[in-house]
């Protein structure tokens, strides 16, 4: 099994490997252009490019917008980026229906051993694992939160500013600190347990 298939199957994977580096390439040459475009029109055919077929209808991203890999993002319909977003794509990322998110937030879809010795980029060490994120309809991830790998928000939550999202957030539930803890419910969710 190739590394980019075992990246696709959620396996620990080597992050060097040639082909997820020129897939890797192709992102970063993509988001360089999205950055650096000068009309909506341009920004709107590379990110088609960068996302592909999981691109919703009226999607907005500010630039500057980073990610990973083309083709392992869902942005659903009317999403809302804001400046400075950064995807670290190598799972699958969705991202729901009506999502905002605010300045400066960042998901992460990759893990990494805790054990240092296998961190390193001796041969045979394979130190990515992709972990998908997915974040549901209406949500909205405030300014400078962090989402950690593996993590499904629900729809119509919110995530407060600076937080570190470590565990699922159920629909609904307003979240905030380091790491992220249930602060309220939004109105008109009836509470359940947690």
């Amino acid at each position: 099994m190739s590394e980019f298939e075992l990246m696709n199957t959620g396996r620990w994977y080597d992050p060097r490997d040639p082909e997820i580096s020129a897939e890797h390439q192709i992102a970063r040459c993509l988001c360089r252009a999205f950055n650096r475009a000068d009309t909506d029109e341009e920004r709107a055919d590379l990110l088609s490019q960068l996302v592909g077929d999981g691109l919703g209808r009226d999607v907005y991203v500010a630039e500057t917008f980073q990610c990973d890999f083309p083709g392992r993002l869902v942005l659903g319909d009317r999403v809302f980026l804001n400046y400075g977003c950064k995807i670290l794509n190598c799972g699958i990322v969705t991202i729901g229906d009506e999502v905002r998110f605010g300045p400066n937030v960042t998901v992460i879809a990759v893990r990494h051993p805790l054990e240092g010795a296998k961190r390193n980029y001796e041969p045979g060490n394979q130190a990515s694992q992709a972990a998908p994120v997915t974040i549901g309809a209406r949500a909205w991830i405030c300014t400078g939160a962090v989402v950690c790998p593996g993590v499904t928000i629900g729809e119509d939550a919110v995530v407060m500013a600076n937080a570190v999202v470590t565990k699922d957030v159920p629909p609904g539930a307003v979240v905030g600190g380091v790491p992220a803890k249930f602060v309220q419910w939004s109105p008109g969710y009836e509470p359940v347990a947690l």
